[in-house]
Order: C-alpha cells, then sequence, then structure tokens
C-alpha cells in the first residue's frame, strides 16, 4: 500500500512540474487519468505495466476505441498518437527518476497508425447541443417551419444559431462563408472553413439539426433545400431582403429575432450572441470531461477554452489516482 502511495503522489509531482501552462497542465492531466481508467479496468497500475499494455492502449487510442473518454468518434491521426506517446514518456521517465520503475515502457511502443494527410473536425456531442439552446431551439424550430414567408428572419436566426451550436463557427466564419463551402461525402454534410491564423483548412461535420436549419433558411430564399456545385459564391448568410453577404455585426443581432420569437421561453434560457452559444459549447463540453485540446480543436480557439476552463471547478485527476489506490 505504501508503494501505491508513493505512485500516487508521483504521479501528483508529475502533474505539478507542469502547472505553469494550464493549457499543458489540463492536457496532461486528460492522458494521465485516460491511462489510468483504461489501466484499472484491466487490474494494472502505472507501475506494473509494461510496454505490451501500453501498445495496447496505444493502438486503442488510434483506433478511436477511447472516444468515450475522449469525446470524438473514429481514428486519430498519427501526429495526434505520437503526442499521447510523448507525453507518457514523460510519465514514466519521471516514475524512473523517483525510483519506482527501473525502465520507461514507452521504448517498447511503436506508433501504430499511418499518416493520414486530413483530419474531419466533428462535433464534441452530436447527441447534445448547448443545455440552453436546448431550452429554445424545439420552439424556434417548429415556429421556423411554419413561416414560410420569404427570407424569414426567425429561420435564418435559427440557421445562424444551429450552425454556432453544433458546429461551433464563429460569427466572422458565418459572415464570410459561402454555400460552396459545403461538402457532402457519403450522405454526411461537412463544411470547409480556414482555420484560424493558418492558410490550411478544416473540414467541419454539420450534423443534420443545423442541416436541417440551413435546409428551411435556403427555401426562404427560394433557394434549393441543399447546397449545389453551381453556387459557388452565394453567402451562407445573406443580407436582409438582398444576396448580398451580411458583416459580423449583423450575425452577432440575428439571434435577437430569436428572443421575440420565443416569449414562452425563460428570459435566462435565451441565448444573446454567437459568442454566448460558442461558451455553452465549451462549457457544457468541459463539465462532460471532453479534452480541452479536443474541444479547442472542435472551437478552432485555445483561448476561449482556457477562459471557460478557469470559471468552471473541473474535477482533476484525483479520482482516477484515488481507484488505484482502492
Amino acid at each position: 500500500m505504501a508503494r501505491r502511495t508513493g505512485e500516487l503522489a508521483a504521479a501528483q509531482r508529475w502533474l505539478d512540474a507542469h502547472s505553469s501552462s494550464p493549457h499543458t497542465r489540463r492536457k496532461y492531466d486528460t492522458q494521465l487519468q485516460q491511462l489510468c481508467e483504461w489501466l484499472v479496468l484491466r487490474d494494472r497500475t502505472l507501475l506494473n505495466s509494461d510496454g505490451s499494455d501500453l501498445q495496447a492502449y496505444l493502438t486503442a487510442l488510434a483506433r478511436g476505441e477511447l472516444s468515450a473518454a475522449e469525446g470524438t468518434r473514429g481514428p486519430r491521426l498519427r501526429a495526434t498518437v505520437i503526442q499521447a506517446r510523448s507525453v507518457l514518456s514523460g510519465l514514466f521517465e519521471f516514475l524512473v527518476h523517483e525510483g519506482l520503475r527501473r525502465s520507461n515502457p514507452i521504448g517498447a511502443t511503436t506508433i501504430p497508425v499511418d499518416d493520414e494527410r486530413f483530419e474531419p473536425l466533428h462535433p464534441p456531442d452530436q447527441e447534445r447541443p448547448s443545455i440552453r439552446w436546448l431550452n429554445i431551439r424545439a420552439a424556434a424550430i417548429e415556429r421556423a417551419r411554419d413561416d414560410e414567408a420569404p427570407r424569414s428572419p426567425l429561420r435564418r436566426a435559427v440557421a445562424i444559431a444551429e450552425l454556432a451550436c453544433w458546429c461551433g463557427l464563429r460569427r466572422s466564419e458565418l459572415a464570410t462563408a459561402t454555400m460552396d463551402n459545403f461538402v457532402q461525402m457519403q450522405s454526411q454534410w461537412w463544411i470547409r472553413m480556414p482555420r484560424f491564423g493558418h492558410g490550411d483548412e478544416d473540414l467541419i461535420e454539420v450534423p443534420r439539426p443545423a442541416m436541417y436549419a440551413v435546409s428551411l433558411y435556403r427555401q426562404s430564399r427560394q433557394l434549393p433545400a441543399l447546397p449545389g456545385e453551381a453556387e459557388k459564391g452565394v453567402p451562407l448568410i445573406a443580407a436582409a431582403r438582398s444576396e448580398t453577404p451580411v458583416n459580423a455585426w449583423s450575425i452577432a443581432n440575428a439571434l435577437k429575432d430569436l428572443l421575440l420569437a420565443t416569449q414562452d421561453v425563460s428570459s435566462d434560457s435565451r441565448p444573446q450572441a454567437i459568442v454566448a452559444l460558442r461558451r455553452e459549447v465549451a462549457s457544457e463540453g468541459l463539465k462532460a470531461k471532453i479534452a480541452a485540446h479536443q474541444l479547442a480543436r472542435h472551437l478552432r480557439s485555445s483561448t476561449l477554452i482556457d477562459q471557460v476552463a478557469k470559471e468552471l471547478a473541473r474535477e482533476t485527476v484525483g479520482p482516477a489516482l484515488e481507484r488505484l489506490a482502492a
């Protein structure tokens, strides 16, 4: 038991050594908790696990079999697995330095995936949009469905809210995107977005609720329900009574239309702006223990995740380590 206590204390000291960077600390915290939980299920510990155990763990990570802990689905990029392996190598090297292990077992592992050119970004939780938007979306979507007026402000507001909530789009992205940003692959819709601060593009999955809202809005603009290849340059969100693109300020103000359409909903559950919905996505994701770096990739903003994380009393690695000590 004393040896197990030493293991827990050493793991905590390893985390504390990275506390100067909140982002790094959360990343290492997530990796440690995920590994500990995986080992507990196999009656293994940080001290008696060997290279074959860690190889199996990295393989499960690469295949996406740890998606419940990560909050995403599907195989991981080679770079993601390399990063995880590097973090764990540092952990076990620390345990060797502390005299709790004779050697670092990571040296006996290999990277179990091939490199990929592209990895789509998935919503952090396709089954649940943000809580406050969930409280009003049913009423808003129902009324938008019945509103057949040309260029319905309500349909536009619902489309903006759904894209911001499910896909995590910024108001600047909604203002500058065009219909040819949409891509359909094997009956699933995606939207291309330039990576913030870089020239590369991310491919973000557009779940059915968001695509349905886009279809309703398109129909109010006398467009086909789904985007086509000939719509290059057609604004994703158009200015009122025109086909010209909106500006980011108009996108932010468009959600006020929902306030008039959902008077039966309590005022404290109404979204006020795109930034409020994006913060809800970040907050609900962190509360659900989705890895911070995964949320940052989805929302394309590490700064937002850091700000929201500081406001939440998040559970630390303690519970997983306590299970190891049990």
